[in-house]
């Protein structure tokens, strides 16, 4: 930062890293994040996608400045999506998932022919991702899920590739004063559209907001019905990667008890599927 930084205030950073609010010297509030404490994480491709989505126009925070260990952006100041949506009236929620499913559109529609090529096939680069994690962790209990999408997927048919966000929800998307949305904790890929969709919706259905998750899948559809094609697929698919991704963090942690209930819901949907 170049003016000099007068006020810090700790923000809600989530599971994996830590946000402050950042007041400088002549009144300018910016965010700054960091993922000192969590290595495992990836600044420099959170920051370049962000730089690479601001740059297409797309609704992103605007990128501000990064260092080795930190990143600083534009700060929102009505704060997160779903802190909002909970305070407003059953039209203003409403409106606010259908701006939520557009920003989630928006990024799937952008060009990506000048883009890096994908890997592809994507279910299979997916997979091979999600088996390569359980095995790593020890996590052979969720393996017969794996072989069974294995088995499943070469009845698959994929959509053209397109950009997609990974870890889309009301918590990942700021809302401004004037009700504009912006996406947040991008972990920018190619991949399947359904992918995304399908992680949005399992995310609030398990976390007990299925009725968030169904007019949100209803909205997207207006977009593309195609959503809808091999669907359950992409749900379970969904679900077990979420699984190999927070299993590992959830075992013998007070403090994430609440990880426990979504596991047992998540763990549910893949038996059943």
């Amino acid at each position: 930062m170049k003016n000099k930084i007068v006020k810090t205030i700790k923000l809600d950073g989530g599971f994996a890293g830590d946000i402050h609010l950042i007041e400088t010297e002549n009144g300018e509030r910016c965010i700054r994040k960091s993922y000192a404490n969590n290595p495992s994480v990836d600044l420099n491709a959170e920051w370049n996608a962000l730089v690479f989505l601001h740059g297409k126009g797309y609704s992103v925070p605007k990128p501000l400045s990064k260092n080795t260990d930190e990143m600083y952006m534009q700060y929102i100041e009505n704060g997160v999506l779903w802190d909002v949506y909970q305070t407003v009236d059953t039209a203003t929620q409403h409106d606010l998932i259908e701006k939520f499913t557009k920003l989630l559109h928006d990024l799937h529609v952008l060009d990506i022919s000048r883009a890096c090529p994908a890997v592809l096939p994507y279910i299979e680069n997916e997979l091979s991702e999600i088996k390569n994690i359980l095995e790593e962790k020890q996590l052979s209990n969720y393996l017969p899920a794996l072989n069974k999408l294995e088995l499943q997927s070469v009845n698959i048919a994929e959509k053209l590739p397109c950009f997609i966000h990974r870890v889309y929800h009301p918590w990942n998307v700021l809302t401004d004063i004037n009700g504009k949305l912006y996406a947040v904790d991008l972990l920018l890929s190619q991949g399947d559209f359904r992918f995304d969709v399908a992680w949005t919706y399992m995310l609030m259905s398990r976390s007990d907001f299925s009725e968030f998750a169904e007019a949100f899948l209803l909205e997207y559809a207006k977009f593309n019905p195609s959503v809808y094609d091999d669907f359950d697929f992409y749900k379970s698919l969904a679900n077990l990667r979420w699984l190999a991704n927070v299993s590992p963090f959830a075992h013998g942690q007070s403090e994430l008890e609440c990880f426990r209930y979504w596991i047992k819901q998540a763990e549910k949907f893949c038996n059943e599927y």
